[in-house]
């Protein structure tokens, strides 16, 4: 099946971080999600540093044990390998994000490879025959892992979590290079030898999970672990360590709302500080394109979604109507995600309050669910509201349903109606399973 790499797919980014006490953007032409050690980019086939440096990665002597076909590496062949960029082969350099200083960061600190060329077609006969990969091949993509550090003069270990971060960017760049909607449709695998247990320890870290044990060719002398990646685990492991950078599950929103109608653009800037993008609500609404709008209207969610895909353009705005109890308790509890809520604002300590002071509303509201307990009919909001945003609030959630909803309207006409409308923010590249009936915003 022929199919067409999009150009440039590695977007810049504008996520920030502390250098030596100065704000500094990342690195022009690098892919990171926040929390990761590495940032990945790829190799420039006319620069001759990345040649460099990739020849001495390949000639260690270490790298030599575990890895064929690492003799001789020419300026030729590496051309030939860095060159490529298509639905067979992407080459990725390494970078390790925690190092002081921009200059040290800019070293190459290692490759991740993904391929499938010509002998993997045989290869992937046998692993077919075995039980190893499922027969129903057609419309996917089958791309096997390579990959190695820079040992020696401080190219860190294979177990210092730099190579497991950078297998998991890499296999959500390719996954978004290549345009699959759905995870089943790229089938990314790898080999290791048993002996070598710094880089079992990393692909398993990576997301990959072991499916058995396997030669590489049919004439190889010793048998290798054959591993295939799992997306829900890469995806686990991503949000895990955007979580464990956020301050406080309980707490993703720092600030109040600006105004009364603000709690779209703070909601906003919540979920872009628990990734790590540090903007303000005045900079969301300057992004979203609403100045003249947010005061007698607010912010719809599309307007979110456009917020974000200008202010961190390597992230993805996921959402869905007619969400239930059981969608907010995965993204919750499995994802490990905070999820976006429009519903039904209580801006009062009771009903009855609400009931005596403004019983018409408008009460539409933004806010965001961090945690919910179904058997106890509780769920966990965190409410930009300024009388409230200081602590997590907790209503019952049969209750909290007959809220979930909102109307928009402008001069008198309704322009949008939501039920029970979720949104999250991931980075680009992460999928969702179908029964979750989560949408990307285009």
């Amino acid at each position: 099946m022929s199919r067409k790499v999009k150009a440039n797919p590695i977007k810049l980014s504008h996520n920030w971080r502390i250098v030596n006490k100065r704000v500094e953007p990342v690195l022009k032409g690098m892919s990171h999600v926040m929390g990761q050690a590495a940032a990945i980019r790829f190799f420039d086939k006319d620069s001759n540093d990345d040649y460099l440096a990739l020849k001495k990665i390949l000639s260690h002597k270490t790298v030599k044990n575990w890895m064929d076909d690492t003799g001789y590496f020419t300026k030729s062949d590496y051309k030939f390998w860095a060159g490529k960029e298509t639905d067979e082969s992407f080459l990725f350099a390494v970078h390790d994000t925690r190092l002081p200083t921009i200059k040290d960061i800019k070293k190459v600190k290692g490759f991740v490879s993904f391929s499938f060329e010509r002998s993997e077609k045989f290869r992937l006969k046998r692993l077919i025959k075995s039980g190893l990969i499922s027969p129903n091949t057609k419309g996917k993509y089958f791309l096997e892992i390579s990959m190695a550090l820079m040992l020696g003069e401080g190219g860190g270990k294979l177990d210092s979590g730099l190579m497991s971060s950078a297998l998991r960017q890499g296999c959500l760049q390719v996954k978004s290079i290549l345009n699959c909607k759905q995870q089943s449709d790229i089938i990314i695998f790898g080999f290791v030898d048993p002996k070598n247990i710094s880089s079992n320890r990393s692909v398993n870290a990576s997301g990959f999970i072991k499916k058995g044990i396997t030669k590489y060719d049919s004439d190889s002398a010793e048998e290798s672990i054959f591993y295939v990646i799992s997306w829900p685990k890469l995806h686990r492991k991503i949000n895990k360590n955007l979580l464990k950078i956020s301050e406080n599950k309980a707490k993703i929103i720092q600030e109040p709302q600006k105004t009364d109608s603000h709690c779209g653009p703070a909601v906003t800037k919540a979920l872009l500080k628990f990734n790590q993008i540090d903007v303000s609500q005045d900079q969301v609404v300057e992004a979203a394109k609403i100045k003249l709008r947010i005061k007698p209207y607010g912010m719809q969610p599309k307007h979110i979604s456009f917020a974000i895909s200008k202010l961190a353009p390597n992230f993805q705005y996921w959402f869905k109507q007619n969400a239930t109890g059981r969608d907010l308790n995965e993204l919750i509890h499995t994802y490990h995600l905070p999820v976006g809520v429009n519903w039904q604002g209580l801006f009062y300590d009771s009903i009855a309050e609400e009931r005596r002071t403004d019983p018409k509303g408008p009460h539409g509201h933004y806010s965001i669910a961090t945690d919910i307990e179904l058997k106890k009919d509780e769920i966990t909001i965190d409410d930009p509201y300024s009388k409230y945003f200081s602590t997590p609030r907790i209503f019952s959630f049969r209750w909290f349903k007959k809220r979930w909803w909102d109307k928009d309207i402008e001069k008198g006409k309704l322009v949008l109606e939501t039920h029970k409308y979720i949104f999250v923010l991931v980075p680009k590249g992460t999928t969702f399973p179908e029964r979750l009936g989560l949408k990307q915003a285009l």
